[in-house]
């Protein structure tokens, strides 16, 4: 991550801890004066630019990029002065707004030394058939002065036309990059809403007396119930084991990111069913779901297993208590997680 300072003299805003930070890591003392930015990894290595040095007086600037300038109404370049992060959007995700810093040559090369570049994402978007998510990488929304007019109708728009750039303040940006970004993205918000259908959720299934199922087995095979008929299935399957690496067995990711991109693989590698052995955190269901519902040509089938007593009277799990308890544990567990 990293911002522009309008003074890097330690003695303005520069915290300590960077000039500590940097000072310890390149063993010599802060001396840095007048404008610059300072760049800090999660490690707490510490960067800094220079004006007239790694970079020019146009410092860092804010814009939406095509498709999305006339989606958002907006194609200026916008000065921004405050905190940013560097981001490698994932596939799938849309950038929508970029970051351009006028470095030099000097100032290119430092970046790339980071594994950095000089225009990188400032908004991005991720759709699904359940949700619309945004990134905003940077804190946008600080903005110093408030107005006793704030109330009034029309003021946004106002301001929007007759903020001015002044260096190192985050007025123009907020009033004419932030603001009618979150606006409209609240606006699509409810109009999504208004005109929001949930999909379907009633699965067609096979009735015997009071059970309902949709798959059985047919001496050597599997069978799927659809369109009214029983078909041969073919599966294709990986048994999942849901810990991720330095953890315990039982402690299953509760990120449904996590889960969804397994699927995708799994998909990729034309399997078409899942295999656990017990019941797994709410948020791998919620993704599996997610998954069929954004796939449904090629949905992935579960196999869900259970946990049994380990050690089931005379060894025996055919028992009509263990069988009793098994499935009283397993549906009562299913159907709490369903209305979740």
């Amino acid at each position: 991550m990293g911002r522009f300072f309008l003074d890097l003299d330690k003695s303005k805003e520069v915290s300590t801890r960077l000039v500590k930070n940097w000072e310890e890591q390149h063993n010599a003392t802060w001396n840095f004066t007048g404008p610059g930015f300072v760049l800090c990894s999660n490690w707490d290595q510490v960067e800094v630019m220079e004006e007239n040095v790694h970079f020019n007086d146009k410092d860092i600037w804010f814009q939406f990029v095509e498709p999305y300038s006339e989606e958002f109404d907006s194609n200026t370049e916008i000065s921004y002065y405050y905190w940013f992060d560097f981001v490698h959007p994932m596939e799938e995700i849309e950038v929508l707004a970029k970051y351009t810093m006028d470095v030099t040559e000097k100032g290119e090369t430092l970046l790339e030394s980071l594994g950095l570049n000089s225009s990188f994402p400032a908004i991005t978007r991720k759709r699904t058939a359940d949700y619309t998510a945004y990134y905003m990488a940077g804190d946008f929304e600080d903005h110093k002065s408030s107005s006793i007019l704030w109330h009034v109708y029309g003021l946004d728009t106002i301001r929007k036309w007759f903020s001015l750039d002044f260096r190192g303040e985050s007025h123009e940006y907020y009033w004419k990059g932030y603001l009618p970004f979150v606006k409209k993205v609240f606006s699509d918000a409810v109009e999504e809403r208004e005109d929001y259908i949930p999909p379907e959720k009633e699965i067609r299934t096979y009735q015997s007396k009071d059970t309902h199922f949709i798959s059985k087995t047919n001496k050597m095979k599997f069978m799927l119930y659809s369109d009214g008929a029983w078909n041969s299935y073919f599966v294709k399957g990986v048994n999942m084991g849901m810990a991720l690496p330095g953890h315990w067995f039982t402690q299953f990711p509760k990120d449904e990111d996590v889960y969804y991109e397994w699927f995708k693989e799994i998909s990729e590698m034309n399997a078409n069913t899942v295999r656990t052995y017990t019941l797994i955190d709410p948020a791998f269901y919620r993704a599996l779901y997610l998954y069929n519902i954004e796939h449904p040509a090629t949905p992935i089938y579960l196999l869900q297993g259970i946990w049994p007593e380990e050690h089931p009277p005379e060894d025996d799990y055919w028992v009509m208590s263990i069988v009793s308890l098994l499935c009283k544990k397993f549906a009562g567990e299913w159907m709490q997680f369903m209305e979740m």
